[in-house]
């Protein structure tokens, strides 16, 4: 989730430069992540909203709900995308028969069933990912099969970007959400 408090600027607002909302803006790190841990999905299910007249007029979503699922392996999850939620956070849950795991954008923790924290890491901060990324990086500038394997994860990620899309087309879209009174 992002919190920004109204509609976005720049190119995030405009559909040329953008090309989409939040599935593609967002989506697209997180599903990064979730085709490198499990693969394609082998099924998608999306809606999208809009929470400002802007965004709607625009065609660029602020809002996105996605599940996918994984019946060659029995399971399945769920993304949710949001630009105007309430506290910006970032945040992947893995729940499986014995127990969870929770990753952050610099620590994970795994828990068992009931709750208690069995593992993890601590927060490194910042500086220690961004040398990690790089030293990765540099390690890896010469070595053919790795860009290889990076290209073809992000044709895959665009791909699921691609069903998304498909999908929210087929359901129904919400529109203003601004506008509904509690």
């Amino acid at each position: 989730y992002k919190n920004f408090d109204k509609p976005t600027d720049g190119w995030r607002a405009v559909r040329t430069f953008s090309c989409g909302g939040v599935v593609l803006d967002m989506g697209y790190h997180v599903f990064d992540v979730i085709l490198r841990l499990f693969g394609f999905p082998t099924h998608v299910s999306a809606q999208c909203g809009y929470f400002y007249d802007e965004t709607y007029s625009e065609g660029l979503e602020d809002t996105a709900e996605i599940l996918l699922s994984y019946t060659d392996r029995k399971f399945q999850g769920s993304i949710l995308l949001a630009r105007h939620h309430y506290q910006k956070a970032e945040r992947l849950e893995i729940i499986g028969e014995r127990g969870f795991i929770v990753v952050e954008p610099r620590c994970y923790s795994v828990f068992t069933r009931d709750g208690r924290r069995v593992g993890g890491t601590g927060d490194h901060g910042q500086e220690e990912d961004l040398r990690l990324m790089l030293a990765r990086f540099f390690a890896s500038l010469d070595d053919r099969k790795f860009g290889e394997q990076e290209l073809e994860i992000n044709v895959s990620n665009m791909n699921l970007i691609d069903l998304v899309y498909q999908s929210a087309r087929t359901h129904t879209t919400l529109h203003s959400l601004a506008n509904i009174a509690y």
